[in-house]
């Protein structure tokens, strides 16, 4: 059975293979190393109440408030007409710092 995950995943690897830059044959790079998870990955989210849009300054603040908590893959962000806005700390290992190949972080 497919998950959602590997559906999502399929869907933005044809964005790559055949987007706007499929002449750079962006996918070659997709696997060269990958990390997730903490402390690479860190995700906060903040959830508007009610029906609120908050302007950006107020969303900064939710997410530094103690109302912001933590989310992981397989969270659900709902009900879908509300407002989330999600903070993503990324920690790049330090042996990759001093890598000339591109990498990416999944969390």
């Amino acid at each position: 059975m497919t998950t959602t995950t590997e559906v999502q995943t399929k869907r933005r690897l044809g964005l790559f293979q055949k987007g706007h830059y499929s002449d750079e044959n962006l996918s070659s790079a997709l696997d060269r190393a990958q990390c997730s998870g903490s402390p690479h990955v860190e995700l906060t989210v903040w959830s508007a109440p009610g029906y609120e849009k908050p302007a950006f300054g107020t969303a900064i603040q939710g997410l530094r408030s103690e109302d912001a908590r933590p989310f992981v893959v397989g969270d659900w962000l709902r009900p879908s007409w509300t407002n989330h806005w999600v903070k993503a700390m990324l920690r790049i290992p330090e042996h990759w710092a001093k890598c000339d190949d591109p990498v990416i972080c999944k969390g």
